[in-house]
């Protein structure tokens, strides 16, 4: 498959920087990437020099994400997720967070993808 376009989005707990690589394709003429692009390869050499000004500038501090709030930690779970294959592990890997519904249960609602990962 043939990519025509990456939106990557990265940020800290002060700054949130977006950055579109690809063809906006308003002439109804679908261009193509390449089928080897990644959004890293193409994206991440602009995304950097960016954040490395915010934080040499002194916009917005280095430092570690803060977690979420404690208002909207009442409604998330924390569960380790093995990076590889995206399933669910009983400890390891790393931790996402995952809405909680009316009843305390993970709401998987939204996403047949989620629920998959969740169940294994």
């Amino acid at each position: 498959m043939t990519e025509i376009g990456f939106l990557n989005i990265g940020f800290t707990n002060d700054v949130t920087i977006a950055v579109w690589v690809g063809y906006d394709n308003g002439d109804g003429k679908r261009r193509s990437l390449g089928s080897t692009e990644t959004g890293a390869r193409l994206a991440l050499p602009i995304f950097e020099p960016i954040i490395n000004a915010v934080w040499s500038e002194n916009i917005a501090p280095k430092a570690p994400l803060s977690g979420p709030s404690p208002e909207a930690q009442a409604h998330l779970i924390d569960l380790p997720i093995d990076f590889a294959s995206g399933r669910r592990l009983t400890r390891g890997g790393f931790v996402e967070h995952f809405r909680l519904d009316a009843n305390g249960e993970v709401d998987a609602s939204r996403n047949d993808a989620l629920q998959r990962k969740l169940a294994n």
